[in-house]
């Protein structure tokens, strides 16, 4: 992938969708969508025709195919990456540090070597939001 493609929430749900079924037609992945998320048909397709608008993916002749042109992984590397630079300046390392302190129930705990950098407490959001 040359350049980073950022999806939304639902274009990552209908890109898990063609990520299971290569190649699957339109009609079929909207009739998924809909099982699985209770969608209309034209929301699926206004999504598969944004996400062919990134290049994310390619349809093809015959049955409107749809194709995908980036992997899971890439996508993951990339929302991780805008991740790191929208809540920790661009560290990976101290995303990750964040990631390992979170509690089996989701809340947050600094890590010790965090506690003493006072990295958490420049990234952690201030007016009382949850990170979830």
């Amino acid at each position: 992938m040359e350049k980073e493609t950022r999806l939304t929430r639902s274009e990552c749900k209908v890109m898990d969708i063609l990520w299971q079924c290569p190649g699957i037609c339109a009609g079929d992945a909207a009739r998924e969508a809909a099982r699985l998320f209770g969608w209309n048909k034209n929301t699926t397709y206004t999504l598969l025709k944004n996400l062919a608008a990134k290049g994310a993916i390619a349809r093809e002749e015959p049955g409107f195919r749809c194709v995908p042109l980036v992997s899971r992984d890439e996508i993951r590397q990339s929302e991780l990456r805008d991740l790191a630079q929208r809540l920790f300046g661009g560290d990976l390392a101290a995303l990750a540090g964040a990631a390992f302190a979170l509690s089996p129930s989701g809340a947050l705990h600094p890590a010790p070597q965090e506690e003493s950098s006072g990295k958490m407490a420049q990234a952690a959001p201030s007016r009382g939001r949850r990170l979830h």
